[in-house]
C-alpha cells in the first residue's frame, strides 16, 4: 500500500500534501464497507510494504464489521487462528535461537561476534590460567595429569559420572545460610535416585519411554517439580529458573522446553550409568532412545507426538494441584532475597552444573565441548563408551534391523505365491 494512504478510509494519495488536505477536510471520512476481494488486496499490499499500522487498521475494520460483532463463533475462530500463529512464531524462535559457547571456559554468548571478541581480547579465563584446550593438546600425558589436578577440576570430580547437585552442597546451604534448598531449578533436576535397575526398565521399551521417565524423574522425586500455576484457568506457567528467580512462560512454550528437557535427561542418564554397563549393553539401550527420537517423539509435521504430550500434561496437572510446590518455591525466593550472598553462591554452583550437563549433551551429538569435558573423555579407561560413538553404533544397528525386517516381510509375502511360466500356460 502507498505510504500516502488514509488510515481510516484506506484511500490512496499521490503525495503527503494530498493526504494532509484529505485529513483536514471539514467532512471527515469514514471506514468503507470492505468486500472480501478489496480487503485481501489491501492486506496483500500492506504486507508487501511491511506497513504494520495499516494492517492493524484493517484488522480493526474487520473486528468492527457487522458480521464479526454479531457472531461469537467467528470471533472465537479468529482468536484460535491468531493463537496458532503466535505459537508458530514462538516455536520458530525457540528452534532458531542460537548460543555460541567458548570451548575453553564454557562461557555462552548470544552473538558470534561476542565470542570472537572474547577470544581476540584475551578475556578467556581458561586461557589466562593455562588450562585452555590448546594447552591441553600440547602437553604430554604426564603433564596433562598435573593440569587435571588443578583445584577447579579435581580428579575426583572427573571420575564421578553422577550429574547432580550433591547432598553435601544442599546441606552446606542449609547449615550456613539457613535456607532449605529443597526444589531443584527447572532444567537441573536431580537423577541420582535413579538406579541402574531403573535405567534398564526405562529404556526397555521405546514406546513407553517418556511415561516411565516422567514417573521416575519427577513423580518419584517431587523435589524435581519446580513449576506451578498461579491461576489454573490461565495458560501461564511459573517455574524456578537456573538464576533462582521465578519466570513465566505460556503453556505451549513450556511443553516445547519440557520435551527437550526430557530428551536431555535421557542422555544424562546414559552418562550417569555408562561405567556400570558394557559397551554392548549401552548400545542395546541406546537403540531404544534413538528409535524414540527418530520415529516416535515427533509427528511428520514436526509436532510433539500425542502420547508424549499427554505424559507432560498429566505431570503438569499433578504439579498444579500440589500447593506445597508453589509454597516451597516462593519460600526459597523470599529467603534468597534476604541473603544475596547465598543466592550468588548457589547460582555459581548451578552454572557449573549446567555447563557440565551441556557438555554431556553436546558430546552425545558430537558437538564442541569444554576443555574440562575433553580432559574427562581422555581420562576414561574405555574410549568406546563415549556417548556419540555409542549413539552412532545404535543408529547403524537400528537401520540394519529395519532392512532385515523388511526383507523378511517381502519373503513371507511371496512364500505362497505360485509363478506360472509360458509352458504352463
Amino acid at each position: 500500500m502507498s505510504d500516502y494512504s488514509c488510515n481510516i478510509c484506506y484511500k490512496i494519495f499521490n503525495s503527503p500534501s494530498h493526504l494532509e488536505r484529505h485529513s483536514n477536510n471539514k467532512i471527515p471520512c469514514s471506514r468503507p464497507n470492505l468486500s472480501k476481494d478489496i480487503l485481501i488486496n489491501y492486506i496483500r499490499d500492506a504486507t508487501a510494504k511491511h506497513d504494520k499500522q495499516t494492517i492493524l487498521n484493517l484488522l480493526d475494520a474487520i473486528i468492527e464489521s457487522s458480521i464479526i460483532t454479531t457472531d461469537k463463533d467467528i470471533v472465537q475462530l479468529y482468536q484460535a487462528r491468531f493463537e496458532d500463529k503466535y505459537q508458530t512464531i514462538l516455536e520458530t524462535e525457540l528452534i532458531q535461537k542460537q548460543y555460541f559457547k567458548c570451548i575453553d571456559c564454557n562461557e555462552e554468548f548470544t552473538h558470534k561476534h561476542s565470542l570472537t571478541r572474547h577470544n581476540k581480547l584475551n578475556r578467556c579465563r581458561a586461557k589466562k590460567e593455562g588450562y585452555s584446550l590448546d594447552d591441553i593438546l600440547k602437553t604430554a600425558p604426564d603433564e596433562a595429569q598435573i593440569v587435571i589436578n588443578k583445584p577447579e577440576v579435581s580428579i575426583n570430580e572427573i571420575n564421578n559420572s553422577n550429574v547432580n547437585i550433591d547432598a553435601s552442597f544442599k546441606q552446606y546451604i542449609t547449615n550456613n545460610y539457613n535456607i532449605h534448598f529443597n526444589i531443584m531449578p527447572f532444567g537441573l533436576e536431580s537423577i541420582e535416585h535413579i538406579t541402574l535397575k531403573d535405567f534398564k526398565y526405562i529404556f526397555a521399551d521405546a514406546s513407553k519411554l517418556m511415561n516411565k521417565l516422567c514417573n521416575y524423574v519427577f513423580l518419584q522425586n517431587q523435589s524435581n517439580i519446580s513449576f506451578y500455576k498461579h491461576n489454573l484457568n490461565k495458560q501461564i506457567i511459573s517455574f524456578l529458573s537456573k538464576n533462582m528467580e521465578i519466570e513465566k512462560i505460556d503453556e505451549k512454550g513450556f511443553i516445547i522446553q519440557f520435551t527437550q528437557l526430557l530428551e536431555d535427561t535421557c542422555i544424562l542418564l546414559f552418562y550417569q550409568h555408562k561405567e556400570q554397563l558394557t559397551e554392548q549393553e549401552l548400545i542395546k539401550y541406546m537403540k531404544r532412545l534413538v528409535e524414540y527420537q527418530d520415529t516416535i517423539l515427533y509427528e511428520r509435521n514436526g509436532i510433539v507426538q500425542t502420547d508424549t504430550k499427554n505424559c507432560i500434561l498429566n505431570l503438569m496437572d499433578t504439579a498444579f494441584r500440589n500447593k506445597d510446590i508453589k509454597y516451597n518455591i516462593e519460600k526459597i525466593i523470599k529467603d534468597l532475597k534476604e541473603n544475596m550472598h547465598a543466592k550468588d553462591f548457589i547460582i555459581e554452583r548451578l552454572k557449573d552444573e549446567n555447563y557440565m550437563r551441556d557438555d554431556i549433551v553436546n558430546e552425545f551429538y558430537d558437538k564442541p565441548t569444554s576443555t574440562t569435558h575433553k580432559i574427562e573423555m581422555a581420562a576414561q579407561s574405555n574410549p568406546n563408551k563415549v556417548l556419540h560413538k555409542i549413539r552412532k553404533k545404535a543408529v547403524e544397528q537400528n537401520k540394519d534391523e529395519i532392512k532385515t525386517r523388511r526383507k523378511r516381510a517381502v519373503e513371507n509375502s511371496l512364500k505362497d505365491v505360485k509363478f506360472s511360466t509360458i509352458d504352463d500356460n
